[in-house]
């Protein structure tokens, strides 16, 4: 989900690069509609939080995991979708509920 979530971003950040991407103020390619990319956001959003929190997994995994979660979160706030919103509020209850791994510090990303 990264590669498509990373061209959908460029779409909002460099227009004159990636210009199809940019047809709308939505984002929505390269899937070619914006709550489709937001439901498979979210469902990239969980087991990146569940990786960036693990302890058990090396740092630099850990890294990239938070950085492909901010990437997840830019890329899903672009896409302006209320559908997709309200997904990740849910998704992230329901994780919060049943897991017992939480970010233990800011650090991860360093």
């Amino acid at each position: 989900m990264v590669p498509v979530a990373a061209y959908a971003f460029l779409g909002k950040v460099l227009p004159e690069v990636v210009t199809h991407a940019h047809l709308y103020a939505r984002l929505s390619a390269p899937l070619g509609y914006w709550n489709v990319l937001a439901i498979m956001l979210v469902m990239a959003i969980v087991p990146a939080l569940e990786g960036a929190s693990r302890r058990s997994l090396p740092f630099v995994f850990r890294g990239a995991c938070a950085g492909a979660l901010a990437l997840f979160a830019f890329t899903l706030f672009f896409a302006f979708s209320r559908g997709g919103t309200l997904a990740l509020a849910l998704a992230l209850v329901v994780y919060f509920v049943l897991t017992n791994e939480r970010l233990q510090e800011p650090s991860v990303l360093w």
